[in-house]
């Protein structure tokens, strides 16, 4: 009866899951993607890691998945097979898969495993080793997210080396901000998470700010989602 002309105003409509503070199985993950395809969702966040447990599997590493590494939900991550599969399954359902590895902050499993934190010098070296694997399994995405959100910078070259050594395995690096102060050559796109997270001029920018649903007010947090503006654009 009728034609219907429209199209989205952002080339980024996604969402996030902390599957790393509260597993989702992955069944459940396969399901969410299917549907929010329909409705034209075309980016998954998945927020892999956290201070209650590493969920992706490392051969690599295996300490890290061992059950008395997680505080919340014991012995309960993805699967290297698991975790190709669903980049497959986003591709087929046109929706970008972009893993996160938080760092060098919300890293208490990375600690536990290890006996040091990221923010030393054989930390450094471990998490590199981690990455270059753990970018292999992600080799169908363009995307890893690292984090450096709510942390203190104790080794200054941390972030600088983590980047560099993430872009030579052929990723785009994004980092939440507020986070590490970047230059905007020091980094391919940021997400803004808070209140004060700004743009940063000539990189390619994500607003998640007042965009959580897990504030226990979802009343409020629907009301808030609505009526946001996104970075101040109409568009983009």
């Amino acid at each position: 009866a009728c034609n219907i002309v429209d199209w989205p105003a952002f080339r980024v409509r996604g969402y996030m899951h902390d599957t790393g503070r509260s597993f989702i199985e992955f069944e459940e993950l396969k399901k969410q993607i299917a549907l929010l395809s329909r409705y034209k969702i075309n980016v998954f966040h998945w927020h892999l890691t956290e201070n209650q447990g590493w969920r992706l599997e490392s051969k690599l590493y295996p300490q890290l998945n061992s059950t008395s590494n997680y505080t919340r939900h014991p012995g309960k991550y993805y699967t290297i097979a698991q975790a190709k599969e669903l980049v497959e399954w986003c591709k087929k359902h046109e929706i970008t898969l972009i893993p996160e590895i938080d760092m060098p902050g919300h890293s208490d499993a990375f600690t536990r495993a290890f006996g040091y934190n990221m923010q030393t010098t054989q930390g450094l070296a471990t998490l590199k080793s981690l990455m270059t694997e753990i970018c292999d399994v992600f080799s169908g995405t363009e995307w890893m997210h690292i984090g450096t959100d709510e942390v203190k910078i104790t080794l200054p070259e941390f972030v600088p080396e983590m980047v560099t050594h993430i872009r030579s395995l052929g990723k785009k690096v994004v980092s939440w901000n507020p986070g590490y102060s970047y230059t905007n050559t020091g980094i391919d796109m940021i997400q803004m998470w808070s209140s004060s997270g700004k743009p940063l001029a000539g990189v390619p920018t994500i607003d998640s700010r007042y965009h959580y649903i897990n504030h226990f007010d979802q009343f409020a947090d629907i009301v808030g989602i609505y009526n946001s503006s996104i970075a101040g654009q109409t568009k983009g």
